[in-house]
């Protein structure tokens, strides 16, 4: 799936992909996202809800973490 992702990304042209396919592939080939999307599905299915945060610095992660945590729900990070 990560290759198809490269390779997707390669062909539209993204200068990063462009630049160097074997960083494309990289970018996409995230084991510890596979973890998170995983955990997301599971939840979904059974009919609970999901939040992403996508925080730019570690202090908005720190903060995304203590709400999260303090309103009840299961943390779960990528790197």
């Amino acid at each position: 799936m990560g290759a198809a992702a490269a390779a997707t990304l390669v062909a539209l042209g993204w200068p990063a992909a462009a630049s160097s396919p074997m960083l494309a592939g990289l970018l996409t080939l995230r084991p510890d996202r596979s973890r998170v999307t995983l955990s997301i599905r599971r939840r979904s299915r059974a009919g609970k809800w999901a939040v992403v945060a996508h925080p730019t610095s570690p202090e908005q992660s720190e903060r995304a973490v203590a709400r999260l945590r303090k309103a009840g729900g299961a943390v779960i990070r990528s790197l």
